[in-house]
């Protein structure tokens, strides 16, 4: 379905990473939201009315409050689709992610609204009205809801859309709060106990709880999350397939919205090539970069001896210290100063966060092993964190 409406209504629909084209999906699917919505509001309405049923009234004020999320949908996609300016240089895209997290805050408030309502329900009970009319509107409903569930997760996978992601699992949470209710009113029906407060509860606990894990989700690309391994991936391969590149490290993201990505990263290259060369080669590769996968990439040259064979040996006495320590502890930057009475290896170790040792304890225990192998051996030694994996 989101296909054929984009053919219909993008202009180069295919072109994804153009901004324009991402706000016209995100206003399609605001559209599209609002119109579902608003149907579901007006026949569950009426039917909540018609059978005094407060958990089909609440369900279609829950459907009202997507209406005002797709409202809001589309004024987010519009916001962060403006171009970069003065006074924010990284461009609007985070507005997306700020959009997301209104949108699960008015989730919250719904369900906080509808369990105070259900509590007095229970209460106060009032006589149901079932006919079968409720049931065959309830399952539309329920059709609906998937089917817009389906077109919100659909056009967030195009366009790798955070908001369009929480509107998704919003929806199919309501298909779920909405079978909820179906069920509810089918015992109702059969058994002529009232669970309609019960079941409102139970619905919204739901609507709360997924309210809840929208919020942690939006909250953690706005805080400084870890970046997609697949990305990384990419620019690393690109990176390395230049033959003069003999290794990288330090790369470290910057994420200003799905599509505003700065990397920085170290390459290491033969301390014996050209400085002018190598320059034009590290020149090349941003270029590449920025063209191919449109990530602003920045990069730090450092030169290696490759044929210094004192350094390679005390290289190697490190590399297999480490390994002995733990294998997934990674150095680079090795350098060595050799005098009259010791030699010092100065290097970086990279650890991942939340290590069993502390920076301190890990040095120490690095010195100390070192050492070892050859009382002469000292080490300068800085601790990097993993940033990417």
């Amino acid at each position: 379905m989101v296909n054929f409406l984009a053919k219909l209504f993008i202009k180069d629909y295919k072109n994804v990473e153009n901004e324009k084209v991402r706000e016209n999906y995100g206003t399609l699917s605001g559209v599209f939201g609002i119109i579902t919505n608003l149907i579901l509001v007006v026949i569950k309405v009426i039917i909540g009315l018609l059978s005094a049923s407060i958990s089909i009234i609440a369900d279609a004020i829950n459907n009202l409050s997507d209406m005002g999320s797709s409202l809001l949908t589309i004024i987010g996609f519009k916001i962060s689709s403006k171009p970069a300016d003065k006074d924010h240089p990284y461009g609007h895209q985070r507005v997306e992610y700020i959009i997301s997290l209104i949108i699960a805050m008015i989730i919250a408030f719904v369900g906080l609204e509808l369990l105070t309502t259900s509590i007095d329900k229970i209460i106060n009970p009032d006589i149901i009205k079932v006919e079968v009319i409720t049931f065959i509107i309830l399952g539309v409903a329920i059709v609906l809801k998937g089917l817009q569930g389906l077109f919100y997760l659909s056009a967030s996978k195009k366009i790798d859309s955070l908001s369009l992601k929480a509107s998704a699992k919003d929806s199919i949470n309501d298909c779920i709060s909405t079978s909820a209710v179906l069920i509810g009113t089918i015992i109702s029906k059969t058994t002529g106990y009232n669970v309609d407060g019960i079941v409102g509860i139970l619905v919204s606990g739901f609507i709360i709880y997924s309210a809840i894990m929208l919020i942690k989700e939006t909250m953690s690309p706005l805080i400084g999350e870890k970046p997609d391994p697949e990305l990384i991936e990419k620019v690393t391969r690109t990176v390395l397939s230049y033959p003069k590149v003999l290794g990288i490290h330090d790369v470290i993201t910057h994420l200003y919205g799905p599509s505003k990505v700065f990397i920085s990263l170290h390459v290491e290259i033969d301390a014996k090539d050209d400085i002018l060369v190598s320059h034009d080669l590290i020149d090349n590769i941003e270029q590449e970069v920025k063209r191919d996968f449109g990530i602003e990439l920045v990069i730090h040259m450092d030169p290696v001896e490759t044929d210094n064979e004192e350094l390679n040996k005390g290289s190697k006495v490190v590399r297999e210290v480490l390994k002995e320590i733990d294998p997934i502890i990674m150095f680079h930057d090795f350098r060595m100063v050799k005098g009259e009475t010791h030699t010092n290896f100065i290097f970086d170790v990279l650890v991942p966060f939340q290590y069993k040792y502390s920076d301190e304890e890990l040095v120490e225990l690095i010195k100390k092993e070192v050492s070892k192998r050859d009382e002469k051996y000292r080490c300068v030694i800085l601790v990097d964190k993993d940033y990417v994996s």
